[in-house]
This record gives C-alpha cells, structure tokens and sequence, in this order.
C-alpha cells in the first residue's frame, strides 16, 4: 500500500476532536511540509512577539534535504535554516529531532481547529495521534528515524551523554510519554521512517507572554529542537540546571 501525499493529524481532548496540522510528502525530492491549522474565528493576522507586529499567520513549514524554511500565509519567506546536523536523508543514517511544538491552555483549546469546522485537505488521510479525557496542554514532536531503528531502541536510546548528577540513568524519550502520551510511527520512502510522538509536558518559556497572544496558543520549535528536547526531559526527570550542571530538584 503506498503512503498517501497527505495525512491530516487529529487530537482528542474531552470527546472533542480538533485538527492539529498537516503532513505532506514530495517523495519524488525527498521533503515533506507540516501545514499549521488554525481555528475559524482565528484573525488572517497574527501578533509576531519577536518584532511586535501583527502579520500574516504561520502557513507552512517544510524540510528540504539541506535547509528547513517556514512561510506566512501571504508567501512570505519567514525564515530559513541552514542544517547543521548536515544533510537530510544522508548516506550515513541519524536520528535527527526536527520539530517541538508546545501547546498550551486550560480548560478548553481554543487554539485548535474544530474538525466540524474544518474544511480542505478531503483527500487526506487521518491519524489521531493523541485522545485524552482531560489536558491543561501538551507537545508534539517530529523525529526523523532510518526505517531500521525499532521504537524500543528509538525511546531508550536518544539520552544524555552522561548521567546527570542524583539519577542512576540516562533520562530518555520513554520519560517524555505515558500510558495515553505515546509515539507512532510514518513510513516517509525507502530507508527512512517520521516518529511522532506526544508527551505531557510542555516547554518552559522564561518570558513574559504578551497579553495579545491571550490564554490559549501554540509555540512551535524549528531551530534549536535539541534544546526543547532537553527541556522536556529536564521536566519529566525533575532537573534543573545549575551552571554547567544538570542537578536532581529536591
């Protein structure tokens, strides 16, 4: 069976399905683009907190064999990011995190999109990757993986180089998931496999929130992923850093 072009990904909170984004493959030039979706009542602009502008929303991010770059839904070129782990797809296969999303709110998720609401990408193929009772948030994150990495190796094996001060291990992606957070798995093309895995905690942010953004938003990481994913770790395993060190929080 071939792998469809697009797969619409669904989450569940409270018997309520929203849309979270969409994944879509060029196998032909080995890339794929996730597609930010965004509720109806969403504004065509939205507040950037880096320059204090209210621009065109978000459109689309997408994952070139040497560079990643993200576009607003005016075309606009926002950014675009050399790799530094080299090449996507290489000769040599790595696991590669390319993506940390967080999404935050409290008691309902405004920063979703109803799938009664939603309209477009018909043909698309839907995996629910995540169906909760109840959440106040979580993320999602994209690891790329060659097809011969089984997921028990994946989520024991992606860990500090050392252990940290007051474990008796590593702290690992299996920390990151629960019985209802878990990681799932796309087939992209030959050789290479997309983990998307979920987990409950959510990345840290050290700044003060603007009071544009409101109550409910989503934060997505594309540059400095490994960061977020240490983030979350330090969550899950209750470190904190002190200096150079990675210290158990008593």
């Amino acid at each position: 069976m071939n792998k469809p072009d697009t797969i619409k990904l669904n989450i569940t909170i409270e018997n309520k399905t929203y849309v979270l984004g969409i994944l879509s493959f060029n196998t032909k030039k080995k890339e794929f683009s996730y597609h930010f979706t965004y509720p109806s009542s969403a504004p065509i602009n939205h507040y950037n907190c880096d320059t204090g502008l209210y621009t065109a929303r978000f459109d689309h991010i997408t994952w070139h064999q040497n560079n990643t770059h993200i576009k607003r839904r005016d075309d606009v070129p926002v950014e675009r990011i050399d790799l530094k782990l080299g090449p996507l797809f290489c000769d040599k296969p790595i696991l590669t995190p390319l993506y940390v999303e967080s999404i935050y709110f409290n008691d309902t998720c405004p920063c979703l999109q109803d799938i009664e609401q939603f309209s477009g990408w018909k043909s698309s193929q839907t995996q629910e990757v995540l169906n909760l009772e109840k959440s106040s948030g979580f993320s999602v994150m994209f690891i790329l993986v060659p097809s011969s990495t089984k997921m028990e190796d994946l989520l024991l094996g992606l860990q500090f180089l050392e252990i940290p001060e007051g474990m008796n291990y590593p702290p690992c992606l299996v920390d990151l998931c629960n019985e209802t957070h878990r990681a799932g798995r796309i087939i992209l093309w030959s050789g290479w496999d997309l983990i998307i895995l979920t987990s409950p905690y959510t990345c840290r942010i050290k700044s003060v929130i603007p009071k544009e953004i409101g109550d409910s938003y989503r934060l997505p990481n594309y540059k400095n992923v490994p960061a977020a994913v240490t983030d979350l770790l330090m969550q899950a395993n209750d470190l904190t850093r002190e200096g150079d060190r990675l210290v158990k929080i008593s």
